[in-house]
């Protein structure tokens, strides 16, 4: 495994054929998009972008690249959903007209909560390039 302070080290490397892109939301696209113009295949979890237009510029540096692009849809893509469709398109669930679903961690801390580290300070978390395209915020612990 191999780590850095900033992406593009790692996107610079010969030897690295595709990444998997797990950062804060609004760093997804842009890493994604520089990802595939350096050569590598790109697992990004979702969103990936928070804009139509986004989309559509990463869509063209996908074609152009001719990159693998696949985005996380670990739930939807699940076999419970395939069967799901399976029983409604052979009539064995009857008139459909309303579908609710619901996907829970099934923690004591809920959905996508996690501790923070114990040393977590300005020191130890770069934190002008994590808000980087973001209004200016404070570190706050």
């Amino acid at each position: 495994m191999y780590a850095s302070l900033d992406y593009r080290d790692i996107l610079g490397r010969k030897d690295i054929d595709a990444v998997i892109v797990a950062t804060s939301d609004h760093w997804h696209a842009p890493i994604a998009t520089e990802a595939m113009q350096q050569g590598k295949h790109v697992y990004c979890e979702k969103p990936v972008v928070k804009a139509v237009e986004d989309g559509l510029n990463l869509i063209a540096v996908q074609k152009q690249t001719q990159k693998v692009l696949q985005v996380g849809s670990q739930v939807i893509a699940g076999y419970s959903y395939h069967k799901a469709k399976e029983l409604l398109q052979n009539g064995e669930i009857g008139k459909l007209n309303c579908i609710e679903a619901v996907y829970d961690r099934h923690s004591s801390l809920g959905a996508w909560q996690y501790n923070l580290p114990s040393d977590i300070s300005p020191q130890t978390v770069n934190w002008e390039k994590y808000t980087e395209g973001m209004p200016r915020q404070d570190f706050m612990r």
